[in-house]
């Protein structure tokens, strides 16, 4: 076996064997973790919003202005039903770049957005998120993704990046009975891309 050596001094734990396989101890951390870690990550989340009528509701808005750039980690969409229709059929839309509609322009600020490091005060600070209501529009932007979801926490892995300038909406198009009566949250998992 031969030990590596950097600048004359032996790497601990890093060992080359007769056939030529490096052998050493590593851990593995993903860039969400790390940037967790460096308090660069964060949850953005409307709160809870009733909706009681069928058709399409405009649930969460965020235009990115930081200059580094934002990866979408996770979106969770929760749907609790309370009233009779156990299983309302609900489709949900992310669009691209919107800019116009009631969604954007009602401007009312999301219940949460917090860092995901406890210790750390770094913020979106120049960034724009908001909460969407019943009846909300989004008029423009391309459609990225449509997904059918059902009631309970529902989580997507969109693998989306945010540079400075790009927007994202998510909305919620409900088909349901006229006993309608749900409490829908949208929280955004993301984090700031390291040296973009």
């Amino acid at each position: 076996m031969t030990r590596i050596y950097s600048a004359g001094a032996a790497v601990k734990g890093l060992i080359v064997d007769s056939t030529g396989a490096a052998l050493t101890r590593s851990t593995n951390q993903s860039r969400a973790q790390e940037a967790t870690f460096n308090g660069q990550s964060f949850n953005i989340s409307t709160g809870i919003i009733n909706l009681t009528t069928a058709g399409e509701s405009g649930l969460f808005y965020y235009k990115h202005f930081e200059d580094q750039a934002l990866e979408v980690d996770e979106i969770i969409l929760g749907l609790e039903d309370n009233g009779t229709d156990s299983n309302p059929t609900s489709l949900m839309t992310i669009t691209k770049n919107p800019t116009a509609g009631t969604l954007i322009s009602t401007a009312t600020a999301v219940d949460h957005l917090v860092n995901r490091n406890f210790s750390s005060i770094a913020a979106l600070d120049n960034s724009i998120a908001y909460k969407g209501a019943e009846g909300l529009t989004v008029t423009d932007g391309t459609v990225y993704d449509e997904e059918y979801i059902a009631s309970g926490r529902n989580k997507f892995y969109p693998d989306i990046v945010l540079k400075k300038g790009n927007s994202i909406t998510i909305e919620l198009d409900l088909q349901a009975n006229a006993a309608l009566d749900l409490d829908v949250y949208v929280s955004l998992f993301c984090h700031l891309k390291q040296g973009d």
